[in-house]
This record gives structure tokens, C-alpha cells and sequence, in this order.
């Protein structure tokens, strides 16, 4: 007879890992930098925006703040912002030619 002790499917399955020290950290590293949903307050911090402003830029009518309404709370994917701030990039190379043109002219 085998005196061994029998062993359970769940004992031959691998253990889960827990995190811990650095590794909670750099998982949380990870959690938020994937592209995230954010309220108005976390966006606020993000894009150094005032709320107000973002809820302006919400109802802009030649290019709205695309959104999720969830219940009444109000979310935006960051990666949706981020291509939305692009459409209000300024090249300086461009804006340092049109006041060299108009400098220009006063002379």
C-alpha cells in the first residue's frame, strides 16, 4: 500500500503571485500608464486644464471633447484627449514666421 500523500489537482496547478515591495509598484507603473479613462478631476491634473475648461471644450462646437457619459458621470480615454489636444498644436517654426513677416512690414 502507498503510504504517500495523495495530491490534489489544485496542488499541481501553479500558485498565483503576489506582489509585493517594488513589484506593487511597478505593476501600478503599468496600470496607469495603459490608456485609461479619466474623470474631469484626473484630466484636470493630466492636462493642467481647469474642470471649467474641460467642460467648456466639452460643447466646443467646431471640435468637442469626445466623452463617455456614464450616469451622469462624465468620462474621457486619455488617448481619445491626446489626439484631441493635437488639433490645437502650434508649429513655433510657423508663428516665428508670421512675426518675422509682420516685423518686416513695420520696418
Amino acid at each position: 500500500m502507498d503510504d504517500s500523500p495523495r495530491r490534489r489537482k489544485e496542488d499541481l496547478l501553479p500558485r498565483p503571485r503576489v506582489l509585493a515591495g517594488d513589484d506593487v509598484a511597478k505593476y501600478l507603473r503599468t496600470v496607469v500608464s495603459t490608456d485609461a479613462y479619466l474623470s474631469l478631476k484626473a484630466l484636470s491634473t493630466y492636462a493642467g486644464l481647469s474642470v471649467r475648461r474641460l467642460r467648456d471644450c466639452l460643447h466646443d462646437r467646431q471640435c468637442p471633447l469626445p466623452c463617455y457619459r456614464i450616469g451622469g458621470k462624465i468620462l474621457i480615454r486619455k488617448s481619445d484627449f491626446d489626439t484631441w489636444a493635437l488639433h490645437f498644436r502650434q508649429d513655433t517654426d510657423s508663428i516665428t514666421a508670421v512675426v518675422d513677416e509682420i516685423m518686416q512690414g513695420l520696418e
